[in-house]
């Protein structure tokens, strides 16, 4: 048995829109202490964000002698590269045990969960998950930019471009500040004197 650290890079894209329907990469640094006794094919996947190829090793894995603990932590590992790996819907099913696992950071566990509800269409549940993460930790990011999704897709606009007021105001470069301030100059429109400053900001990052 060994410790596993599974790390998320941030990945920047180019000025993704910030309505698109597609997975958002998860943002900042993230430390997960898993207890597995995984192989070293497994591992390396994890540990690469191998999404796919994590999902196909956790999934032969024989669970078999795994303690209750470490089902939670399979469980919690299958959803989290499922959804990282455009297979949110296959997530599902793994959702009861990602809500019971209190081994991982509450923080995880609640982005997580949001992303699964998302997936089912349970926007709702999805926005209360999200709203319970710590603002100050680097997965806020990731579940903010989708909790201001949620509000595009009901209509709530000026709660969605609240969202995206708060992530445009922190210091670049910042994780996920580029959608923010992308998001900010279309509702604003590129012409808007208002727009400039966001602009310059975007093209110097």
């Amino acid at each position: 048995m060994f410790v596993i650290a599974v790390f998320a890079a941030v990945a920047h894209a180019a000025l993704p829109t910030p309505t698109t329907e597609a997975p958002i990469t998860l943002l900042g640094e993230a430390a997960l202490s898993l207890r597995l006794p995984l192989d070293e094919e497994t591992h390396h996947a994890l540990a690469t964000r191998d999404h796919q190829g994590a999902i196909e090793a956790l999934r032969a894995t024989d669970t078999q002698q795994f303690s209750g603990r470490q089902l939670a932590d399979h469980h919690f590992l299958l959803a989290w590269s499922l959804l990282r790996s455009d297979q949110a819907t296959a997530a599902e099913k793994h959702l009861a045990h990602v809500e019971a696992n209190t081994f991982v950071p509450a923080d995880h566990r609640h982005l997580t969960v949001g992303e699964i509800h998302l997936a089912s269409g349970d926007t709702h549940a999805a926005a209360r998950s999200f709203e319970q993460i710590d603002p100050t930790n680097p997965v806020s990011a990731r579940a903010l930019l989708q909790l201001a999704a949620v509000h595009q897709k009901a209509g709530a606009t000026k709660a969605a471009m609240e969202i995206y007021r708060s992530l445009g105001e922190r210091e670049d470069p910042a994780e996920g500040g580029d959608i923010a301030l992308w998001a900010l100059v279309q509702k604003a429109g590129r012409s808007n004197p208002k727009a400039a400053s966001w602009l310059r900001r975007l093209y110097t990052q």
